[in-house]
């Protein structure tokens, strides 16, 4: 064993030896040894783009070209002075994105090649802090609303909305920012907006229960436009600049006649068809409060309240066979006037042709 242990050690020595050897010799004939792969580094800072000032706590994204692939995409935290440092990289083309709460999300990353074993320093990434929208919710008494949800939105880039569940239920109007949830004395805060024009849209909570007066008519909160109206065409914009806040916006709630549409939908067999997606998207001249989207329950049914307005119902099958295009959904026209429409049986393919 002791024997076995010395040859051991004398041929590690020599590898060593060797090793050294080859290491003088390219340093003898001027060649400088090769980078060890997977060591480039590099550093820098978050600042904010109008004043300069660090940004702390500033999450960053590293993208690279070619993607990292089914590897993990490195993040880092920018420390109290706005610094950053990723390290361990091969050479390539890297980018980098700075995200944080406040600030416009999806501005330009910056670009730059790294080589392998290169440690670069100084790198500057600059965000913008966006505009702010604060204000209210109450309803039509004025009184606070707690849970109240408020969407930013723009008008539409075109008429035709594409397919899917429908975020907001208003015609030419599209979400164009994050959504807020009012406090417990109703107030709401939407952050990180760019410069422009825009509309709020504000839903009730979700399970209230609204009447006024003595009316055997049911009514409902509905889903209403800044500064309080169900009319697309009577809803105002607010202009928001990049960096500043706009405050004491109020939304009130409007009461509206509550009806519904509810039915089934079923297969070509008659059988009732479960986890179908049924939308009701409201006519190019509906009011706001109008729309929404549901599921099949097991028994095939549904049920979407509503206000009163033209409709068209869009029932898509559950996809069953995710390799296969699924049919085409069915539509189906339907109006809301004094009363609720129900009992509607609603015909689906449940296989592509």
């Amino acid at each position: 064993m002791i024997a076995m242990d010395s040859r051991r050690g004398m041929r590690v020595g020599m590898s060593i030896c060797l090793a050294d050897v080859m290491l003088l010799a390219l340093v003898a004939s001027g060649q400088a040894p090769l980078p060890q792969a997977d060591t480039a580094r590099f550093s820098g800072q978050v600042v904010e783009s109008d004043s300069n000032l660090p940004v702390p706590g500033a999450r960053l994204l590293l993208g690279a070209s070619p993607p990292f692939g089914t590897s993990p995409q490195p993040q880092a935290i920018s420390d109290g002075t706005g610094h950053f440092a990723f390290s361990g990289l091969p050479g390539g083309r890297y980018s980098v994105l700075a995200l944080k709460a406040g600030f416009i999300q999806g501005g330009p990353s910056s670009m730059f090649e790294l080589a392998p074993g290169q440690a670069l320093e100084g790198l500057t990434v600059s965000i913008q802090r966006g505009g702010v929208i604060t204000g209210r919710v109450v309803d039509p008494f004025g009184n606070a609303l707690t849970d109240a949800r408020v969407i930013v939105l723009q008008r539409a880039r075109s008429d035709s909305r594409p397919r899917g569940p429908i975020y907001w239920p208003v015609p030419r109007f599209e979400p164009a920012g994050p959504s807020s949830q009012t406090n417990d004395i109703g107030e709401f805060r939407i952050a990180g907006l760019r410069s422009g024009a825009y509309f709020l849209g504000a839903t009730p909570p979700p399970h209230v229960s609204y009447k006024t007066g003595t009316t055997a008519q049911a009514t409902r909160l509905a889903d209403t436009l800044y500064p309080g109206t169900l009319d697309v065409s009577a809803a105002k914009s607010i202009a928001v600049t990049a960096g500043l806040t706009v405050s004491d916006v109020v939304i009130r709630l409007v009461a509206a006649p509550a009806y519904h549409v509810s039915g089934i939908v079923v297969d070509e067999r008659g059988t009732p068809v479960r986890d179908a997606t049924v939308t009701l998207e409201p006519s190019s001249g509906a009011a706001a409060g109008a729309g929404g989207t549901t599921r099949t329950s097991a028994d095939g049914e549904f049920r979407i309240d509503l206000t009163s307005g033209s409709y068209t119902v869009i029932v898509q099958a559950p996809i069953t066979r995710p390799a296969v295009r699924p049919p085409d959904p069915t539509r189906k026209s339907v109006v809301v006037t004094d009363l609720s429409v129900s009992d509607l049986r609603i015909v689906v393919r449940t296989e592509a042709r």
